[in-house]
C-alpha cells in the first residue's frame, strides 16, 4: 500500500480524504506545439531554486544523507537523521512537492507540452511549468479550487495561504483523461500514488502517446530504496502501473533529479510502443517451411511481399494495441498474439555495458 509520510506510516481513510497532494513539438511526429522559450532568469527558476536551496541547507545538517542506510552509519546518527527529516523535511514536502525540480527537469517537461497533470496536489510543478511558458492543466480531486470543484470537497486551502496552492487547481481524476480536450496532451504524473493507486487508472483512461513520470521506477533499472510492502517497486507508483507502463510504452529519456535520502527520483519520458506482427500473424499459424520459401523466392524476384498475401485475412494486420482491429485493448487475444516491439533506433535508450565500481574489473580492457 502506498505511504505518504517520511516515517513510512500508512495513511488512514480519514487522512486520505484530507490529504494535500504535494507529491505532486517538434520531436514527436511534429504534432506537438513548441512551447515558448524560458527567459534567462525566470520566476520559475527562482522558485525552484528556493526549494532546492532549502533541501541543500537541510542536507548540511545530516552527515549521512548520501549513505543513510549503510551498515557503516551509527544507529544513533540514523535516528537523528530521521528526526531531522521528519521535523524539517516534512514541511518542505507539504509546502512544495515530493519531487524536487530543477531547471533541467523543467526544460524536459516543457519540451513535451501541452501537458495535463493528474493528482497535481497544490500545483507546485504545474506552477513552475506554467511560468516556464508551458500550456498545462492541473487537476486534482482533493485540492481543487473552490470554483472548479464539482463535489463537496471540504479540504480547500485558499491560494497564498501558508500551505498554499501554487495555482488554481481544477477538479479532476483519472476518468477526466477521457475528455476530448485532454486526449492530445502529454500526461504528467508526479508521485501520483501517495494515498491511492491512481496511476494505473490514468494509464487505463489515457488516450495520448506520451507520459512523463516523476519519482521512483523499478522498470527503468534505476532502482528504488524502500523496503517492506513497497519493495521493490518504490514509493511512487504501484507494481501494476509499472508493469503495464513498460508493456505499452517505451522509455525515451531518463534524468536523475535531486531527492531526499529515502528516495531515488528520476524524471522519465515514455512513448507509446507500436507492434509488428510476428511470423504466425503474417504467415498464418499453419504456415509451412515451403510457404516461407515461396514467399522468400517471390520477394527476391521483385515481389512486394505485402502482409495481405501472407496472413490469413485480417489477423496479420492487428497490432498489440489492437488499434486497427477494433477489438478492446488488453483482451485475452492480445496476450496470445504473436507480435514484436517496433521501436525506431532513434527512440531506444543506449544501454552500454555498466557495472558497479567493485565489479568493473570484470570487463576486458578495450583494445
Amino acid at each position: 500500500m502506498p505511504k505518504n509520510r517520511i516515517n513510512g506510516s500508512v495513511p488512514s481513510m480519514e487522512s486520505k480524504k484530507k490529504r494535500n497532494l504535494d507529491s505532486s513539438d517538434s520531436t514527436i511526429k511534429g504534432k506537438r506545439k513548441k512551447t515558448s522559450e524560458p527567459s534567462a532568469v525566470s520566476s520559475s527558476s527562482i522558485i525552484a531554486c528556493e526549494y532546492a536551496d532549502k533541501v541543500r541547507e537541510l542536507r548540511k545538517t545530516i552527515p549521512c544523507w548520501s549513505n543513510m542506510f549503510s551498515e557503516e552509519v551509527n544507529i544513533n546518527d540514523r535516528i537523528q537523521a530521521w528526526m531531522r527529516l521528519e521535523v524539517l523535511g516534512q514541511p518542505l514536502l507539504e509546502k512544495y512537492a515530493w519531487a524536487i525540480p530543477n531547471e533541467q527537469a523543467l526544460t524536459i517537461c516543457s519540451s513535451f507540452g501541452p501537458l495535463v497533470e493528474i493528482g497535481c496536489g497544490q500545483g507546485y510543478w504545474a506552477k513552475l511549468l506554467q511560468e516556464f511558458g508551458v500550456d498545462i492543466l492541473a487537476l486534482d480531486k482533493y485540492t481543487a479550487s473552490k470554483n472548479t470543484n464539482k463535489k463537496n470537497n471540504k479540504n480547500k486551502k485558499d491560494i497564498n495561504n501558508d500551505n498554499k496552492q501554487w495555482l488554481q487547481v481544477e477538479y479532476g481524476d483519472p476518468k477526466s483523461l477521457l475528455r476530448k480536450d485532454l486526449c492530445d496532451r502529454t500526461l504528467l504524473l508526479c508521485y501520483p500514488d501517495q494515498a491511492e493507486a491512481m496511476a494505473i487508472e490514468c494509464l487505463e483512461h489515457y488516450q495520448g502517446d506520451i507520459i512523463i513520470h516523476i519519482g521512483e521506477l523499478l522498470v527503468t533499472g534505476t532502482g528504488t530504496k524502500t523496503g517492506g510492502s513497497q519493495a521493490p517497486w518504490g514509493r511512487t507508483t504501484s507494481a501494476d502501473f509499472q508493469v503495464n507502463l513498460a508493456e505499452k510504452y517505451h522509455c525515451v529519456l531518463q534524468y536523475k533529479i535531486p531527492s531526499f535520502p529515502f528516495a531515488n527520483d528520476y524524471i522519465t519520458v515514455w512513448k507509446k510502443t507500436k507492434w509488428t506482427p510476428g511470423r504466425s500473424e503474417e504467415m498464418g499459424p499453419d504456415a509451412s517451411d515451403s510457404d516461407i520459401d515461396s514467399v522468400a523466392s517471390y520477394e527476391s524476384k521483385g515481389g512486394t511481399g505485402a502482409a495481405g498475401s501472407r496472413t490469413g485475412g485480417e489477423q496479420g494486420h492487428r497490432n498489440h494495441n489492437s488499434d486497427s482491429s477494433g477489438s478492446e485493448e488488453g483482451s485475452d487475444d492480445d496476450e496470445d498474439r504473436d507480435c514484436w516491439q517496433n521501436i525506431p533506433d532513434n527512440e531506444r535508450l543506449p544501454h552500454p555495458n555498466v557495472a558497479a565500481p567493485m565489479f568493473q574489473h570484470l570487463f576486458l580492457p578495450k583494445k
